[in-house]
């Protein structure tokens, strides 16, 4: 894909989750690209370009979604990023909520996640 124009970043540290979200993004027209950690994601940026990226709140080895977007906006500002989780401690609520108030992510997803819903938050930053 030219520039990521459609191209949409799904990091998740379970790779069946990152297939699933592949797929029903790839059925609504768009070219997903999956990482389960944050250097296949730094390469997929690289690599790829995409315009926005989908992120799941706990990553695993210490990592979390909200600290690698910031990361990953710093080196690539035009990227959107959507975060999502399924019901999580109180902190993990908390850590989501100031990154919306600081501007520090563009959407939250609460897991689990209707196909209509993933395919809805993506195109409307894609726009």
């Amino acid at each position: 894909m030219p520039d990521g124009l459609k191209t949409v970043l799904v990091v998740d540290d379970s790779q069946m989750q990152c297939e699933a979200l592949r797929e029903i993004l790839e059925s609504a027209g768009l070219h997903a690209v999956t990482a389960t950690n944050a250097k296949d994601a730094f390469a997929l940026m690289e690599s790829e370009k995409p315009a926005v990226a989908l992120f799941d709140l706990i990553l695993g080895d210490g990592e979390n979604g909200v600290d690698l977007y910031k990361s990953l906006h710093d080196k690539y500002p035009k990227l959107k990023g959507i975060i999502s989780t399924g019901y999580g401690p109180e902190e993990e609520v908390r850590l989501i909520v100031d990154a919306i108030h600081e501007g520090m992510i563009d959407e939250f997803l609460r897991k689990p996640m209707a196909p209509e819903e993933v395919v809805a938050a993506v195109k409307k930053h894609l726009q």
